[in-house]
């Protein structure tokens, strides 16, 4: 992995997690973000006990999950998502991670299931698997 990107983890089943990808891909205009989805093989090395409720962001050897992973997001998009993150960062973090919970529990329900994303041709570099 490189460790100059930032790596977002995502459950590839997910439609909100497959928008959540594209919706940054749209915002990345630095190129940081590299994604693979938490099925992939590099995923499940590195985080064999990760299940699709969470979003892992890897940035560098740090490593962020669920709500942590959303602020980290936003925060290096930049422009005015750092002012969504410094937000959403004063919110505690026990409240944030419960809000998170309950979409991650519902997500199927509410958004529905599918077949592992596949990437836009012009954006398959940017992704590991």
């Amino acid at each position: 992995m490189d460790s100059d990107h930032a790596v977002v983890f995502f459950d590839g089943e997910c439609v909100l997690c497959s928008r959540t990808v594209q919706w940054i891909l749209r915002r990345d205009r630095r190129g940081i973000f590299r994604f693979a989805s938490l099925q992939s093989p590099v995923a499940r090395q590195l985080f064999p006990a990760a299940t699709g409720e969470t979003v892992i962001l890897r940035l560098g050897q740090a490593t962020y999950t669920r709500s942590a992973a959303v602020v980290r997001i936003c925060w290096l998009l930049g422009g005015w998502w750092r002012m969504v993150a410094l937000l959403v960062f004063l919110v505690p973090a026990p409240l944030r991670d419960a809000v998170y919970r309950l979409i991650a529990r519902y997500r199927f329900h509410w958004f529905g299931r599918q077949a592992c994303m596949i990437p836009p041709p012009q954006e398959r570099w940017r992704f590991l698997e």
